[in-house]
């Protein structure tokens, strides 16, 4: 599965910082999606138009007979060649570090695919999936009641969202939200693929914060029983040997099944005024941009950008091209000119691509400044997200679970409430009294306090939840009198029961949870939760237990 996704990821990454060269475009070294592709061309029309006003400029003054029409002709010549020379500037600062960093990084990530490739393929490895924890329907969680997920647009919860692997008993919980496929490519490639905060971002090709949010408010979770028993069935061979027979043996089951499939959709949250996105956006200013921008004018200075410098002769040599050739081999010619001249200035490949990506890295604080401001909205209102379950437990029929969930910031508190009903997906069996499609209907609700500082390195988050379950129809086994459940033993059940079912009934469970945590950079997570109810949903008789899970953020180890 790991492998999958490294595949996928570089796919669809490299397709990103690919030039296109779609027919019926003109030619372009930037993809036309992006601001530095969209200006080339914009500048490239503008001075071939101009280059045409020019000449009917000048074929005007030819053939004008009186004073009045020369000095007309004069004057669009000259507006034509003014038109000429802004195009021409406005090109070149497309190509110039200092003016526009963005672009030529862009253009040193296309010119090195292998180098990127590469850069890409080792951040990925050592980012490690994040284990944060299971769903509050998984088998020994310590979470009683669902939480809204935590995503690009929601950092609301530490048990939902991201792209998080956690094991509890048996039972391995994988969940993550569709915007992770972009984030992820953006926290391993050094930011060679970005999200785009603001549109006057130039250069690398990226995401736009919008569609990062519409991801973001989609999240899902598979969890998978690791229990499953396999079986093995022996088919006599041979004839008796004394009191011996041989057997050949075969083995069926699996080693593991799926218990539950999960999915969730953001439905409403406050959104951030104008104003309050501004402010981020001014705020997000840092010392890494501008320290990764200086790196890209070193080696604009190595490569001689003094009057009569390489860099200002090529410049020199490529602008008529760039501006006028109809030929696409011309057009990307100049462009690898470009990186030879760097080369030839005393930077390697391999160091001229690490500068690209450390700069289009450092574009990504503007939009984390963005996503800031949107979760901060977000917690100022009630936010209501839908939730669907596919449940396949062990011996049980399947069921699926339709809950909405809300959540709301209450000073230093954050409340979650549930309301939800589950159904079985067939029909029970008419021999099962009291049985329908409506399996039963849930409430619950939690607080949370935001993290307390215990110390220096540890911090401590504080829970209460109450959940209610009353069960319309009763919770049904299925059972094989020849194949006994694990842990489940039966006094008198006929031989030929396939199903049993127990009491229905109403079921009230409370829970306390401690969450210690390590302080910034520690990456681990100690939950702590002790659970009592009434009954349960196969025995009528209270019970008491607690839960214990650990987490840890493996990236915590590859922060730099």
């Amino acid at each position: 599965m790991n492998r999958a996704i490294v595949v996928v990821y570089l796919a669809v990454a490299m397709a990103a910082i690919s030039p296109s060269r779609m027919s019926g475009q003109a030619p372009s070294p930037f993809h036309p999606k992006t601001d530095c592709g969209q200006s080339f061309e914009q500048y490239r029309a503008a001075y071939q138009n101009a280059t045409a006003d020019y000449q009917n400029a000048e074929a005007d003054f030819q053939k004008a007979t009186d004073d009045v029409a020369r000095q007309n002709a004069a004057k669009a010549q000259q507006d034509a060649n003014t038109k000429q020379q802004s195009a021409r500037i406005g090109l070149a600062r497309l190509f110039n570090l200092r003016e526009q960093p963005g672009c030529v990084a862009y253009l040193i990530l296309a010119a090195y695919p292998n180098q990127t490739r590469a850069g890409l393929f080792l951040g990925f490895v050592t980012a490690a999936e994040k284990q944060v924890g299971s769903t509050s329907s998984t088998s020994g969680s310590t979470s009683l009641v669902s939480k809204n997920f935590t995503s690009r647009l929601l950092s609301v919860a530490d048990e939902y969202g991201a792209l998080t692997s956690s094991t509890s008993g048996q039972t391995t919980t994988v969940s993550g939200s569709l915007d992770q496929l972009f984030t992820a490519i953006e926290h391993v490639s050094s930011g060679a693929f970005v999200e785009c905060a603001v549109k006057t971002i130039p250069g690398v090709w990226c995401v736009r914060s919008g569609l990062m949010n519409f991801l973001g408010r989609l999240s899902y979770s598979t969890s998978l029983d690791l229990n499953q028993p396999s079986t093995i069935t022996g088919t006599a061979t041979g004839t008796v040997q004394g009191t011996a027979q041989q057997v050949t043996g075969t083995q069926g089951g699996n080693s593991f099944a799926l218990s539950q499939f999960t999915a969730k959709g953001f439905i409403w949250a406050a959104k951030p005024k104008k104003e309050d996105l501004l402010k981020a956006w001014t705020d997000s200013a840092d010392t890494p941009a501008a320290t990764a921008r200086q790196k890209l004018i070193d080696i604009q200075k190595a490569a001689g950008d003094d009057p009569g410098g390489a860099w200002q002769k090529w410049l020199a040599n490529a602008l008529p091209v760039l501006l006028s050739s109809s030929k696409e081999t011309d057009i990307y010619a100049q462009t690898q000119e470009l990186m030879s001249t760097f080369v030839a200035g005393g930077t390697s490949a391999q160091d001229l691509v690490r500068a690209a990506l450390d700069y289009s890295a450092s574009l990504a604080s503007t939009a984390a400044a963005e996503r800031t401001a949107f979760d901060k909205a977000a917690w100022s209102k009630p936010i209501l997200t839908f939730e669907y379950d596919y449940n396949t437990p062990s011996n049980q029929p399947t069921n699926s679970t339709f809950r909405l969930i809300w959540g709301q910031s209450l000073k230093n508190w954050k409340m979650t409430g549930n309301a939800a009903g589950s159904i079985y997906n067939s029909t029970p069996s008419s021999s099962i009294p009291g049985s329908g499609r409506l399996r039963d209907i849930q409430l619950g609700i939690e607080a949370d306090r935001n993290p307390y500082q215990l110390g220096n390195s540890l911090t401590a988050t504080f829970g209460a939840a109450y959940y209610f379950q009353n069960q319309t129809s009763p919770a049904i086994l299925n059972v094989s009198p020849s194949s006994p459940i694990s842990g489940v033993s039966f006094t008198g059940l006929s031989s030929t029961a396939t199903q049993v079912f127990t009491q229905k009934g109403k079921i009230h469970v409370g829970q306390l949870k401690i969450t210690l945590a390590g302080g910034s950079g520690s990456g681990w997570k100690f939950p702590i939760a002790i659970t009592g109810s009434n009954r349960t949903e196969l025995i009528t008789k209270s019970t008491i237990g607690a839960q214990v899970g650990v987490s840890y953020d493996f990236d915590s180890l590859f922060a730099k």
